[in-house]
């Protein structure tokens, strides 16, 4: 498990339940910590009612943190790209797990905008990130204390993380 480290660039990925993608990002090489939890809530520190019913407009996202020595912010976006292309949501998806890029400045922006454009992807949120609450700590971490929980995310995609980290590397 890795510790969060505030002190790092940090992006803002949300790609369905943030128990398939925290688990993701925790296997990228130069990833040295992840927090599981919403953007963009309408509602300070929501509740599970208030995010289930889409009250708070919340979305399940993940804060990752790189060493950008080790992995660039492209790779990351094209790696993100991946994922939503590998795991598209649709009308029954619920708002809280729609696939997402929360851009804190204009560099992750333009790194977003050119992972969506060469993947072709539609119905992916771009959005300058307004606020992030970290979900509970139980929810950290949680396929790896939790093994047999359900994932939306194809184990086989998770366990080639590191092979399309080279394949997309840049």
């Amino acid at each position: 498990m890795l510790i969060w480290r505030n002190d790092m660039p940090t992006v803002y990925l949300a790609g369905g339940c943030y128990w398939g993608v925290q688990t993701y990002y925790d296997r990228v090489q130069g990833v040295t910590s992840t927090v599981a939890g919403f953007a963009q809530s309408r509602i300070p520190r929501p509740t599970g009612e208030q995010i289930a019913s889409g009250e708070a407009g919340a979305v399940e996202t993940v804060a990752v943190a790189y060493d950008s020595q080790q992995v660039s912010l492209q790779t990351l976006a094209r790696l993100h790209a991946l994922l939503i292309q590998e795991t598209p949501t649709d009308e029954k998806t619920p708002i809280s797990e729609h696939a997402g890029f929360y851009w804190t400045d204009s560099e992750q922006r333009d790194a977003f905008e050119a992972a969506i454009r060469e993947r072709n992807l539609a119905d992916v949120t771009i959005e300058r990130l307004t606020r992030f609450e970290e979900s509970s700590e139980e929810q950290q971490h949680y396929l790896a204390s939790h093994p047999g929980a359900e994932c939306h995310i194809p184990l086989a995609l998770l366990n080639e993380v590191g092979k399309y980290q080279k394949e997309l590397s840049i």
